[in-house]
């Protein structure tokens, strides 16, 4: 019989808070494809092809709710400039940074 499975929560002493804890404070992905995580101002950036060097800003504090976050992908994908793959990348970028809006929007 090999060795048993330990479980991340039994390895940190069963402490199920700490696991939580240690896992929300690790640094979140930053890049989705095109789209950017900027703390400076709190929103995803997405960089236009064209005009080159235009930036949109989606902020974070639009999508702290389902319904938030479904009237900007609603938005977005009515945009002339956006691909399938672009809103796909934004969608990520929610779904990973859910869980961390309010605390990256605390952070000054």
């Amino acid at each position: 019989m090999g060795p048993k499975l330990r479980t991340i929560t039994e390895i940190l002493g069963g402490d199920f808070e700490a696991v939580v804890a240690a896992w929300c404070a690790w640094p979140p992905r930053t890049r989705w494809g095109r789209w950017r995580l900027t703390l400076d101002h709190k929103a995803l950036e997405f960089e236009l092809r064209e005009p080159a060097g235009e930036v949109y800003y989606v902020l974070l504090s639009d999508c702290r709710t389902r319904h938030g976050a479904l009237l900007w992908i609603t938005h977005l994908a009515g945009k002339p400039w956006i691909t399938d793959a672009d809103l796909g990348c934004f969608v990520r970028a929610l779904i990973d940074l859910h869980g961390r809006l309010e605390r990256i929007e605390e952070e000054e």
